[in-house]
């Protein structure tokens, strides 16, 4: 990347948690496999945690076949499904989750002390868990790892920093969402939610992928102080064969996020957060 393509860049970026992750089509893991693997790291993350499973989301571009409504359809098993597994680090900001489909790596900022680490020392991270993973398959005579589709995602707690005061100012932040109304009826808004989706396509505009953003308004729990939970999740198939690939794609979704993040933003927000390209 020459200089002129760097990243947009701050000092004091509002991001509280980055989470890289890759679903998968074989193997199909066990939850007796998943413990089988915490107790090679459990030295390094010492707390795990079963939690519902997250359910599989696949970017796909072919257009709609129809307008009707939707089927439902209910399926009865007496398997319940395959929980995810959080392994939490010992200092409580790393998390390695883990289910039937799916290995991840989180960073979260859990106190204030805790100091955004930046996407490559995450990336570093992930895929130095990841090659443990993959070792631990092999030495099971498991499948080999089949990624479907990478993921990157940020979130991020904007809080007034001087820009705004109310739930209602939403385009203080996100200045694409106009206050503006056709008349003087409504009165001032009380809280203003944002969500959008972009196609992430390559230079000859074939599609890659998606970016999708969400903003919705919430407290702080220690204080109340009031803030916008930004969310911008990075997703799409790899983009060649092995561990390139996917980290290709993880590395464009990451691009796409920093970008995306400082298109939709205010200038006074940038500058609360001490832009520095």
């Amino acid at each position: 990347m020459s200089p002129s393509e760097r990243l947009p860049e701050f000092d004091a970026p509002p991001v509280v948690e980055v989470a890289v992750s890759i679903q998968f089509k074989s193997p199909s893991l066990t939850v007796f496999q998943s413990a089988l693997w915490w107790n090679q790291i459990r030295d390094h993350f010492p707390k795990i945690e079963q939690v519902p499973p997250l359910a599989p989301a696949v970017e796909t571009f072919e257009p709609p076949k129809s307008r009707t409504a939707p089927r439902i359809s209910l399926s009865w098993s007496d398997v319940p499904p395959t929980p995810r597994i959080l392994m939490t680090g010992q200092s409580d900001a790393e998390l390695i989750q883990v289910q039937q489909d799916r290995f991840g790596f989180n960073w979260r900022k859990l106190r204030p002390g805790h100091t955004y680490p930046r996407y490559a020392s995450i990336r570093k991270k992930f895929v130095e868990h990841l090659n443990i993973f993959q070792k631990f398959l092999e030495t099971e005579h498991l499948d080999n790892l089949v990624p479907t589709q990478c993921e990157v995602a940020y979130v991020n707690h904007i809080f007034r920093e001087g820009v705004w005061q109310q739930h209602g100012e939403l385009h203080k932040v996100i200045p694409s969402v106009t206050p503006h109304l056709s008349d003087d009826f409504l009165p001032e808004c009380e809280e203003v939610q944002f969500s959008s989706r972009y196609r992430i396509a390559d230079r000859e505009n074939k599609p890659l992928g998606r970016l999708y953003v969400s903003v919705e308004p919430q407290y702080r729990p220690s204080d109340m102080a009031p803030l916008f939970q930004m969310r911008l999740t990075a997703r799409g198939a790899p983009q060649g064969e092995g561990q390139e690939g996917l980290l290709d794609t993880l590395d464009i979704g990451h691009e796409w996020i920093v970008r995306g993040f400082t298109t939709l933003t205010s200038p006074e927000m940038h500058k609360a957060w001490r832009r520095k390209s």
